[in-house]
């Protein structure tokens, strides 16, 4: 399988996904060295792909990982 790889300068890539998103995917398969994060924002086809900003969740997994990158 091919895998494009995430570019040098990026030392932690994280996406969040929603399957309600359209634009939304795992970028894992494709990049590699991704973490993919499940958002389930109870968004609709409409409106899924802001919605992750209008949701606590959202910047609960932000602090969560940010935490992660101070610690190390």
């Amino acid at each position: 399988t091919f895998v494009l790889g995430k570019p040098k300068n990026v030392t932690r890539w994280i996406n969040f996904y929603d399957p309600a998103d359209v634009l939304s995917y795992l970028h894992q398969p494709v990049f590699g060295e991704v973490t993919d994060i499940l958002m389930d924002a109870q968004g609709n086809l409409t409106n899924a792909h802001g919605h992750y900003f209008v949701t606590p969740v959202f910047y609960e997994h932000i602090a969560t990982e940010l935490a992660r990158v101070i610690a190390a």
